[in-house]
């Protein structure tokens, strides 16, 4: 039987207080989000996180990764995600990645990140699948982790789900503020609002409008300094463009959700 193209994913996991909340409106999204995928039925998840960066392109390799508690909630410290790993798929992704031309490796000991585990359990509550991760690359270059996407086209054709979490806008500081001083949590900044639309036109442009890969352009948007005081949380984004087709060629893209948490944008959106 012929493998069938698997989508990419890209999901917005929020903040840990809110996400694994059960009336938070990207929890509920998440968990139905993830009844779509597991209709696909994957044979492995390959997930690029935020919060995991490296020197080197690195890929998790331990049979039975742990869960890493990343994150200030003390309250799921004691929370475990039963999740599966593949050494031999983590071999195959390093060499694929190597004769591409990148600087990669094992990483034989690293369990899942908040920002793998979160949203995984979420969609895949009972993980049956390995689950695999592939760090940035700690020089936050966005060509690169563009081009890693592209390279990481080719095992869509094998099964893999590509997951990238990280958020469109994710500004810590301001999330503090708002959440510290008892401020809504649905209220929107016109930043975080204002960036998060031009991103989603880029990824899908009204109608009569040709889809273009400008999208790289992101560091001239007036509202970039304020939604990303650093890049690690948009990096995964642009693996997720360049694992679709080289960035849109014969692509199309839903955006799942649209959300905010304190003016963390949890926008999730589907590449097939």
């Amino acid at each position: 039987m012929t493998q069938k193209t698997l989508p990419v994913i890209f999901v917005g996991h929020g903040a840990s207080v809110y996400t694994t909340a059960p009336d938070d409106p990207t929890h509920q999204r998440l968990k139905e989000i993830g009844v779509m995928l597991r209709a696909l039925e994957p044979q492995a998840i390959v997930c690029i996180s935020a919060h995991y960066s490296q020197p080197k392109f690195s890929v998790t390799a331990t049979s039975s990764p742990k869960t890493i508690h990343d994150h200030p909630v003390e309250a799921l410290y004691s929370n475990a995600y039963p999740a599966l790993g593949d050494t031999a798929l983590a071999v195959k992704i390093v060499e694929h990645l190597t004769q591409a031309g990148f600087n990669s490796a094992i990483d034989p000991d690293r369990g899942l990140d908040h920002g793998a585990w979160i949203p995984l359990s979420l969609m895949f509550p009972a993980p049956q699948i390995p689950i695999l991760q592939i760090s940035l690359q700690q020089d936050y270059n966005p060509q690169q982790h563009f081009q890693l996407g592209q390279a990481l086209q080719a095992f869509r054709d094998q099964g893999v789900l590509i997951v990238c979490s990280g958020g469109v806008t994710h500004n810590q500081t301001e999330f503090r503020r708002s959440y510290l001083s008892g401020g809504d949590v649905n209220s929107v900044t016109e930043w975080s609002q204002g960036f998060d639309a031009w991103v989603t036109e880029q990824i899908i442009p009204p109608p009569n409008q040709t889809q273009t890969a400008d999208i790289m352009d992101f560091p001239s948007h007036q509202f970039y300094a304020m939604a990303h005081p650093t890049i690690e949380h948009f990096l995964p984004l642009l693996v997720a463009v360049g694992a679709a087709d080289s960035g849109f060629v014969e692509s199309s893209v839903t955006k799942l959700h649209s959300g905010f948490q304190h003016s963390l944008s949890t926008a999730a959106f589907w590449f097939q």
